[in-house]
């Protein structure tokens, strides 16, 4: 069928993603606000977007059989060849259509994820830029990222990839680039409203090792693979994720 939720579930960062953004609307969040641990066993929350998740797979059958073993181009591949009807992660899937099927792009809304019990919330992604201690050019790498992110220069670099990304600075959401069409004035309202994956706290190192050891992911192999209740793979989810937080206990 192609009315299919392209909601990945293997052991990768878009199910970090897509688990995470579905479990706001819930009221939960991997972090508290002090940084620790956002999760406990019978957290309601988790429990709720674990069974949604289980049911979309399982019962209503509108998550692909395959997003068990999707890569992190699985959901964007099937989007764009026409096999789902929706998906999180439109920056670059948008970028692409643009290019190679205008007609679909002309189809094609954003949305934040559907509201919930809390609320509905917009994701974003926050990338960095880092100097490495090591370097034997620290002060004109330094230079080039002053350059880059004085707004005016900063301003020309976003417009030139065309919606790819989104400002850092909030003013420039207002430019006129963002209200050329409805699908990017979209994104600035997203922009304007989004969480970061690490909500509620700032990125701290136990996040970090979770989500890119995929602990959330292999909380979906529990869940759907191995079949087990979501109490149990939550259970196993949380005694793994407070063995991180523990390791690191004194150090942030």
């Amino acid at each position: 069928a192609i009315l299919n939720y392209g909601h990945t579930l293997g052991r990768i960062n878009d199910t970090n993603n897509h688990f995470l953004g579905m479990l706001w609307t819930f009221g939960g969040a991997l972090q508290k606000e002090d940084g620790s641990l956002g999760a406990s066993a019978n957290d309601p929350a988790w429990l709720e977007a674990l069974r949604l998740t289980k049911v979309m797979y399982e019962e209503d059958k509108i998550i692909p059989p395959g997003a068990i073993n999707w890569t992190d181009a699985d959901n964007n591949n099937a989007y764009q060849g026409e096999q789902i009807a929706w998906t999180s992660n439109p920056t670059s899937i948008y970028t692409w259509l643009e290019k190679n099927k205008p007609e679909l792009a002309k189809a094609t809304k954003f949305y934040p994820y559907p509201k919930g019990p809390a609320g509905s919330f917009g994701q974003v992604d926050v990338w960095s830029h880092i100097i490495f201690k090591a370097s034997k050019v620290q002060e004109e790498a330094k230079g080039a990222l002053e350059y880059v992110f004085k707004p005016e220069n900063h301003a020309k670099y976003i417009e030139f990839v065309q919606g790819r990304f989104l400002p850092v600075y909030r003013e420039l959401v207002d430019a006129p680039f963002w209200k050329k069409s409805e699908v990017y004035a979209e994104y600035a309202n997203i922009a304007r409203n989004g969480r970061i994956m690490a909500h509620a706290a700032s990125p701290t190192a136990p996040y970090a090792e979770i989500t890119t050891t995929f602990l959330i992911g292999e909380m979906m192999q529990d869940l759907l693979v191995r079949k087990q209740k979501p109490e149990e793979a939550l259970a196993t989810f949380v005694k793994r994720a407070q063995a991180i937080y523990d390791k690191y206990k004194g150090q942030l």
